[in-house]
């Protein structure tokens, strides 16, 4: 019999459920803690991208950073809040 190391243990064997947010509308998946909007729920767009996610997601050793990629700061509309936030502070007048 062997024992489980404690990274063993904290590994999840599941694979993040595709859900629908209802306030939004959307769909969403939580990897890692983090949630993730996939657009509007139930729709052909929305589960190819959750295919995608989990798909890079399994691929990358379950990881978080892997599975993201480029979205990784988009905010619940799926807009890159880091364009957004430079956009506000270039319109902001310096005195």
């Amino acid at each position: 019999m062997s024992i489980a190391s404690p990274q063993d243990r904290s590994v999840s064997h599941r694979v993040p459920s595709y859900r629908r947010h209802k306030p939004s509308g959307q769909a969403v998946v939580t990897i890692s803690g983090r949630d993730i909007y996939l657009g509007k729920w139930n729709t052909a767009a929305s589960r190819a991208e959750y295919d995608r996610l989990i798909g890079e997601w399994l691929a990358g050793g379950r990881c978080l950073r892997n599975a993201l990629g480029d979205r990784r700061h988009r905010g619940h509309e799926g807009l890159d809040t880091d364009a957004v936030i430079a956009q506000v502070l270039a319109a902001v007048p310096v005195p």
